[in-house]
């Protein structure tokens, strides 16, 4: 389309107008039934219908002419857009892609497409109901009679890269059907790669539609006289948060006060929603004893909710990417059914994006920045990429092959943490011990380790402890329990550390 350019005026009725001339009729708008034209500073002038485009010698295939009025421009060319772009509805164009109908190289606006999904228990996988997202018409390209292009573009965010398909990418995926061999009543096609080229946030899914339920967690108030075991957990009666137990304790206080046998498990005074399942027996997190734990689901808006991917707060959130689930893998091994990667991001508005998060059960391969502070994860948290400052976080059961940076603190882990590499600075308190490792931790390295607690039970096979300038091995004794290792001026030394 040929630019337009006000270079000129021409005076009418006693009135100045402006001389369209070369101009881009993106510009123009009908406004009460007149067109108006915005100038380099946005004001808005009036523009003569019936004037003729004097002096325009653009050669175009639309007749324009320096006879043609504007509104015989400005109608010739929307007549010469839509000849480019058919409207269709989803099922008109199924209908034709079925009849082998389609025209190579034609663009197709598929008009009332919206995404079509099911919110889902993300640990027992029970489909609870299929939502659907706003109504964003697509643009696809034919690429044979009876094919598109798997690149699509969004008549709403055409900033975003889409991949797209008519069709369910996998019918077993209970994201947008039965998982067995129904698609969703209001299924329009499945958008299954999105980049947000501004924020460079790029997900396998329609992170802009589609929602993730999560619950909310309570617990049984502290009791004083109540003869409290390691891995229970109450809820403070001083401030309202979630603690777990770390040791034996029997009316030493609530575990505001009582802090060398409570830590700090979950602030659900900030945000509650943060289990990815109504089933609290699966929320083992951190290795927990779930009897005290509270998840109701009965009321929208009080015992569950609905949540993006990146939170309702956007701006914030960059440089992120979430990979593609292996369906046939998780399938097999983990009964995961869908594409959808259940991750919430709760972002606030504040430079730290990788804050407050619940990350849901099988979660691999996934890239994390610095500042990941007071996230939850859920199990089989494996092969992921963390940066520095890894602050306040609870981890679930079988963390493997995770490499994390430094400043590793206030952290909470489930059993089975094996193969990860761990950075410096594992810091914490002589009263709190604000470490915890759940069983079996094998094949890990860890630098400066300090007043970390270990579980009595734990698998230490081949786990290597560097602190400070010199190294230590911990390492299980075929009969004489936890011993730690190390070299004073070429002297071994071995210390007992069972307890």
């Amino acid at each position: 389309m040929t630019q337009f350019t006000q270079t000129s005026t021409l005076k009418t009725n006693g009135r100045r107008i402006p001389r369209p001339r070369k101009g881009d009729f993106n510009y123009y708008a009908a406004k009460e039934g007149a067109l108006k034209v915005k100038g380099h500073n946005f004001g808005e002038k009036d523009v003569v219908l019936d004037r003729k485009l004097e002096g325009f010698s653009t050669v175009n295939p639309f007749g324009i002419t320096d006879e043609t009025t504007v509104i015989e421009a400005f109608n010739a060319l929307t007549a010469g857009l839509s000849d480019k772009i058919l409207s269709v509805t989803y099922a008109e164009l199924v209908a034709l892609r079925d009849a082998s109908e389609l025209i190579v190289g034609q663009n197709y606006l598929i008009s009332d497409f919206a995404q079509s999904y099911n919110i889902f228990d993300g640990s027992t996988m029970d489909i609870i109901e299929e939502q659907i997202g706003e109504v964003e018409p697509i643009i696809v390209t034919a690429s044979k009679p009876n094919e598109l292009y798997k690149v699509a573009i969004s008549t709403v965010y055409p900033q975003d890269i889409i991949h797209y398909s008519l069709d369910i990418l996998d019918i077993r995926d209970i994201g947008f059907g039965n998982g067995v061999d129904t698609v969703n009543a209001n299924f329009k096609g499945q958008i299954y790669y999105r980049k947000d080229t501004i924020q460079n946030v790029e997900t396998h899914y329609d992170f802009r539609n589609i929602k993730f339920r999560r619950w909310a967690v309570d617990a049984v108030a502290y009791d004083n006289g109540t003869a409290y075991v390691a891995k229970d957990v109450c809820k403070s009666g001083v401030n309202g948060k979630i603690y777990k137990c770390i040791t034996a304790t029997t009316g030493e206080g609530d575990p505001t006060v009582n802090t060398a046998d409570w830590v700090l498990w979950l602030d659900i005074t900030a945000d509650a929603f943060v289990s990815w399942t109504s089933d609290k027996t699966k929320f083992n997190i951190g290795g927990i004893t779930t009897t005290n734990l509270i998840i109701n689901n009965v009321t929208a808006g009080v015992d569950y909710d609905d949540f993006y991917t990146f939170g309702d707060y956007y701006n914030w959130v960059k440089n992120t990417h979430i990979g593609m689930i292996d369906l046939e893998y998780t399938i097999e091994k983990v009964g995961y059914a869908t594409q959808l990667n259940n991750i919430v991001f709760k972002t606030i508005d504040n430079y730290y994006t990788c804050f407050g998060n619940n990350i849901g059960s099988n979660c691999g391969n996934n890239t994390i920045g610095n500042d990941f502070y007071n996230n939850t994860t859920g199990n089989n948290f494996i092969y992921n990429t963390i940066g520095n400052d890894f602050n306040s976080n609870t981890i679930g059961n079988y963390f493997y092959y995770n490499t994390i940076g430094n400043n590793f603190y206030n952290t909470i882990f489930g059993d089975n943490c094996q193969y990860n590499t761990i950075a410096n600075k594992i810091n914490g308190t002589t009263t709190a011990k604000i470490i915890t490792f759940g069983d079996s931790i094998t094949m890990c390295t860890i630098q400066d380790f300090a007043f970390g607690e270990l579980a009595a039970d734990l698998d230490l096979t081949a786990a290597t402890h560097i602190r400070g300038a010199y190294n230590t091995t911990i390492y299980q004794d075929a009969i004489d329990g936890v011993k730690l290792s190390y070299m004073i001026g070429g002297v071994l030394t071995i210390a007992d550390v069972t307890d």
